[in-house]
């Protein structure tokens, strides 16, 4: 009797070992599903961040570009305003000879009708 129970017992452990085996399979397998699919998120996260990477790389690149653009343009501003600033003082120049001219043209003037009038009076 107590054999019948050993070989029962054996039997039952045996068909116990047999499910854990295959649940371990079954959990390997699954296992590596999910493996697979990391592997393949990974990769498509490592691709998106290469092209944002790129992105950003061009971002920079224009960025310099537009940068470099307006500095150059700022320069032709300040170019154009130190002409602008130039001719501003050879008109205000001009300006002032034409005004000495005038003065001396009117002294000539009053002068000239100071001696006429010191003509007529003789």
């Amino acid at each position: 009797k107590m054999l019948e129970q050993c070989d029962l017992e054996k039997k039952e452990l045996k068909s116990k070992s047999e499910e854990q085996k295959k649940m371990l399979e079954q959990h390997d397998l699954e296992k590596k599903e999910l493996e697979s699919k990391l592997e393949e998120q990974k990769r498509m996260f490592d691709l998106e961040k290469k092209e944002l990477e790129s992105k950003l790389e061009e971002q920079k690149k224009m960025s310099k570009q537009e940068k470099k653009d307006l500095e150059s343009k700022l320069k032709e501003k300040r170019k154009m305003l130190e002409q602008c600033d130039l001719e501003k003082k050879e008109l205000k120049s001009k300006s002032e000879e034409q005004k000495k001219m005038l003065e001396q043209h009117d002294l000539e003037k009053k002068e000239l009708e100071s001696k006429l009038e010191d003509v007529r009076t003789m």
